[in-house]
């Protein structure tokens, strides 16, 4: 009974320390809207660099793990430990760089060609958050879709 107890205690204490350390680490895109979306990164805005769908996933396996890394599915939130990584321990991004994150929903990623995507880029953006290292700490390292305010 006592080597039960203390596997599960163990069991308890990982998970608990596994979750804290994913909202400490990352940010936090929260999805109030009734779609499915995907949440891009970069540092140029999307509306005047669009990327290719065609870059990202070439294959039924990298499509099936973009799902599980980078999808949000309805009334939900995913955190991304890489994204924090940008703003609080890079030299590359500091001070007040700019830092853009487009949500796309995942309708539209599915059903059009690269071409379509690419040359429709203005409405299958659905949103596109332009922050800086202090937006995101002023606002708890969490990003809601859709934006709570016009100011976001």
């Amino acid at each position: 009974m006592n080597k039960c107890f203390f596997v599960l205690s163990f069991l308890l204490l990982v998970s608990c320390v596994e979750k804290l350390d994913k909202g400490i680490n990352a940010i936090k895109i929260v999805n109030n809207s009734d779609d499915e979306i995907f949440v891009f990164a970069g540092r140029e805005s999307f509306y005047e660099d669009p990327f290719g769908k065609s870059g990202i996933i070439s294959s039924k396996r990298e499509y099936n793990e973009f799902l599980r890394d980078r999808l949000v599915t309805p009334h939900s939130y995913k955190y991304y430990n890489e994204w924090r990584i940008h703003f609080s321990g890079s030299s590359v991004i500091i001070g007040d760089t700019v830092f853009y994150m487009a949500v796309v929903n995942r309708l539209d990623f599915d059903t059009l060609s690269d071409e379509e995507f690419k040359s429709k880029i203005n409405k299958v953006i659905q949103y596109e958050y332009k922050v800086t290292p202090q937006y995101m700490i002023n606002h708890d390292w969490t990003l809601v879709y859709p934006p709570e305010s016009e100011e976001e």
